[in-house]
């Protein structure tokens, strides 16, 4: 059960990483092309 839930967990970390390094790549291109038209930051 443990190694289960720890092998899940290691992969949810790796799909978060996946999913942030995406965001990172949309948020250079959207503000490339708006400039400071938006804002993308979390408050």
């Amino acid at each position: 059960m443990k190694e289960v839930t720890s092998q899940k967990l290691t992969k949810l970390d790796e799909e978060k990483q996946s999913v942030v390094a995406q965001m990172a790549e949309l948020k250079k291109i959207l503000y490339g092309k708006f400039k400071d038209s938006i804002n993308l930051e979390e408050d």
